[in-house]
């Protein structure tokens, strides 16, 4: 089994990720501890030596959450891949600084979904 590495991603490639608008569909709408919802502190970490049918697995990301919360004190990360890689994204609040953060659809992509749903819908009906 190989050695997993995770490393932290460097602010230019956090910029880069979060210029794509296939990752940046899932965002941070709301921190669990004092509601706010907008001018989070994004902080991505990508992770190496995970087999790719294991980035999905409750096991791998129950660990790998764990050793979040060790390490960086991180109590919420999403998981995901962006171009074969695998990525554990996460946030802090800026009011009270919590890294509970929870994440949600952008409403650019709510919007897309939505027009793509109502079209159907009324291909449906004739």
């Amino acid at each position: 089994m190989k050695p997993i590495t995770i490393i932290d991603v460097s602010q230019v490639e956090i910029d880069r990720l979060l210029a794509d608008p296939i990752y940046n569909q899932f965002i941070p709408t709301g921190c669990s501890r004092c509601g706010q919802s907008k001018d989070f502190r994004r902080r991505i970490f990508q992770i190496f030596g995970v087999r790719k049918n294991k980035y999905a697995d409750e096991d791998t990301q129950n660990m790998l959450s764990h050793y979040f919360l060790r390490q960086d004190n991180i109590e919420h990360v999403f998981f995901r891949t962006n171009s074969k890689n695998f990525y554990a994204d996460s946030a802090s609040c800026p009011i009270c600084h919590s890294t509970a953060i929870v994440f949600g659809f952008s409403d650019d992509f709510m919007n897309v979904m939505m027009a793509k749903y109502n079209t159907q819908i009324g291909h449906l009906k004739k």
